[in-house]
């Protein structure tokens, strides 16, 4: 949107409140001691940690934590939910979710990389996680195949894995990033995930347990597009 007076500005200004905000983002680890070894040696770097992707189920938040740079020991979080119309709520804590034990790096069978997760009618959350990290730096580590994860909220149960195979999503190229959900039924459901650096729509059947990929010329990157102009000023997009 490109607001070009003064009174489109404040009209644009006044259409949301602000909830929560963080000068960097609060997360509580198991220790103290954790926290500052975790510190010391890099692993935790908090400017490096930045919030993906948003959902809300009854009164908690759960939010995906980027890993595109370093430093990110937490990738899936929760906070209670219980918004103020009055007041806006500063450096609320996230605390890991389902565990901080199910994100450890480099064990496969956690959580490594999620951007983004999708709740659906029956209290179930569906998290991607792509497995790869640091992928804005000159050295990606390509620790797991990229893997769709399923969860009861309720219990935080783990429902189901489903590891994506290589020529659905690379395990050394892929991004999976928004997701989208459709059931008919418990069983009967179908996620649609994409993944913008193949230029690919991966498609998963829950019922079958089985996912494919799909592409069309429509989701290559149009370079006539790139320039997008916000406020004024004129902003490119990396292709």
């Amino acid at each position: 949107m490109n607001v070009g007076n003064t009174s489109e500005r404040a009209i644009a200004t006044t259409r949301y409140s602000i909830l929560y905000k963080w000068k960097s983002l609060n997360i509580r680890f198991p220790t103290k001691e954790l926290k500052a070894k975790l510190l010391a040696s890099g692993e935790y770097i908090p400017k490096n940690n930045v919030l993906a992707g948003v959902r809300v189920y009854g009164d908690k938040m759960y939010v995906g934590i980027s890993c595109f740079r370093p430093g990110v020991p937490v990738t899936l979080a929760v906070m209670d939910f219980k918004p103020s119309s009055k007041r806006t709520i500063r450096n609320p804590i996230l605390t890991a979710y389902p565990s901080y034990e199910f994100q450890e790096v480099g064990n496969c069978t956690c959580l490594q990389y999620v951007q983004q997760m999708e709740i659906d009618q029956y209290g179930r959350m569906w998290l991607i996680d792509t497995g790869r990290l640091d992928i804005l730096t000159a050295t990606p580590r390509n620790l797991c195949p990229p893997k769709l994860v399923l969860i009861d909220l309720q219990s935080g149960r783990i429902l189901k894995y489903h590891t994506f195979p290589p020529n659905v999503a690379s395990p050394t190229a892929a991004l999976l990033d928004d997701i989208a959900v459709a059931c008919k039924s418990p069983i009967n459901c179908f996620a649609f995930i994409t993944n913008p650096s193949e230029n690919l729509l991966t498609i998963y059947d829950l019922l079958l347990d089985k996912s494919w990929s799909v592409s069309h010329s429509s989701m290559n990157i149009v370079p006539s597009a790139v320039n997008i102009t916000v406020l004024g000023k004129s902003n490119t997009r990396a292709v």
